[in-house]
């Protein structure tokens, strides 16, 4: 199956309800909010440590290259502070964490989405050309079309 066209519109609040339903277990995380921005995708949390619960936040920029939705770390703070020491961390957690999964992978600073592997992994073949991934104030938008060539 090939999609010809597409418009998908993610608000805050479904990807907010999304992160809430994520199984508990598999991350320690606390209080995980996301927010969508023109800036691209903020997700704030609380990491519990031995004394304290650390808060962070992250801003993600997004973009789409054939099927592959990329998230690319831009900034960190954590407890309000820049962390950019901690960013290694972070992507390895995420490595760790998304490991098993075959339509995620984490690269240097990216974490790359394959949206026809994990359309196959649902059982919905499909072969998806994006055309745009654009993040604005409380929603993104993923569009797909044709491939060209």
């Amino acid at each position: 199956m090939h999609v010809h066209a597409l418009k998908l519109s993610i608000t805050e609040q479904e990807l907010n309800e999304w992160a809430a339903a994520l199984p508990a277990g598999k991350s320690s995380i606390e209080d995980l909010q996301i927010r969508l921005t023109a800036e691209g995708i903020v997700v704030r949390g609380e990491y519990p440590t031995l004394l304290m619960k650390m808060a962070f936040e992250t801003l993600w920029e997004v973009k789409g290259v054939g099927s592959i939705v990329e998230a690319r770390l831009i900034s960190m703070k954590v407890a309000g502070l820049p962390a950019t020491m901690l960013r290694g961390v972070v992507l390895k957690t995420l490595s760790d964490l998304l490991g098993r999964e075959p339509s995620v992978r984490v690269v240097e600073q990216s974490l790359y989405i394959d949206l026809s592997k994990l359309a196959v992994l649902q059982k919905l073949p499909l072969c998806i050309h994006l055309t745009t991934v654009e993040c604005s104030p409380g929603k993104l938008v993923i569009e797909a079309g044709p491939a060209l060539g």
